[in-house]
């Protein structure tokens, strides 16, 4: 089996994990979208750890400029939305049937 497709597995059994993981949290704390705001807070910690650790070359200021502004925001309200729906669905659906319908 080739690399990437290992790497794909482990990456999809980390979602469904981590999906009911965070449900489970947003169960505990009644609301799924704190556990949201925990899970983003968490993510984003170790996200720029792990690009300051690793990015060499940042972006100039007239190519952040040049980013259209939808850019800058529809893919993290897009995955709020998302994850925030996971959250609240998984404990009433089941994991399963949740990552099956996505």
């Amino acid at each position: 089996m080739n690399t990437f497709a290992v790497f794909a597995f482990c990456s999809g059994a980390a979602i469904a994990v981590q999906a009911a993981l965070n449900a489970q949290l947003g169960s505990l704390l009644k609301s799924p979208l704190l556990a949201t705001c925990v899970a983003f807070g968490v993510a984003v910690m170790f996200t720029l750890a792990a690009t300051l650790g690793s990015t060499r070359h940042y972006p100039s200021g007239d190519t952040l400029r040049a980013v259209p502004v939808y850019l800058w925001f529809s893919g993290g309200l897009l995955s709020a939305l998302a994850i925030s729906t996971f959250y609240y669905l998984i404990p009433k659906m089941g994991v399963g049937q949740m990552m099956s319908l996505r």
